[in-house]
């Protein structure tokens, strides 16, 4: 499995030369508002922005409504999908409240207003692309658009 790269992240010409004659695949970058959610066995635990934030609590909820519609979809989740997760997992979604979550206009709300976008397994973001569409699939959610999955051809490194 391979490790999920930005392209400002690369450090040098080797390391873009060796990225580029692997196999890649290229997510669109949707910018939504990001949420952590955790099923601990009990409830759903969910964090706006990062893992390392304090999760959302009733006093966030009765001062504003804007994360409403999300903790109201996983409250909502059957038992058998929650029977199906890892309690030491978080998973990443963009949420959408609506069709502007990060001043980019978008012409289409997701599936239940969420993006599955990656996962959190023992504090490291790893996964595979067909983890994520799986898991996107028991949340019926949306998942990263892929844009692109292949190895480059010689043209297209250039």
């Amino acid at each position: 499995m391979s490790k999920l790269k930005n392209l400002g992240e690369i450090e040098s010409i080797e390391e873009l030369d060796n990225i580029l004659n692997q196999e890649l695949t290229i997510f669109e970058d949707i910018q939504g508002s990001k949420i952590y959610v955790n099923w601990n066995g009990v409830d759903f635990v969910i964090k706006p922005k990062s893992i390392s934030s304090e999760a959302i609590n009733m006093v966030d909820l009765a001062m504003q409504k804007y994360y409403n519609r999300a903790i109201n979809y996983f409250d909502n989740l059957s038992d058998r999908v929650k029977s199906l997760l890892d309690r030491k997992w978080w998973f990443c979604f963009e949420y959408f409240p609506d069709e502007q979550p990060a001043n980019i206009i978008y012409n289409r709300i997701p599936k239940n207003h969420l993006v599955l976008s990656s996962i959190c397994k023992s504090n490291k973001f790893e996964y595979t692309v067909d983890e994520i569409i799986e898991y996107a699939r028991l949340f019926e959610t949306d998942y990263l658009p892929i844009i692109f999955k292949g190895r480059l051809g010689d043209q297209s490194k250039e």
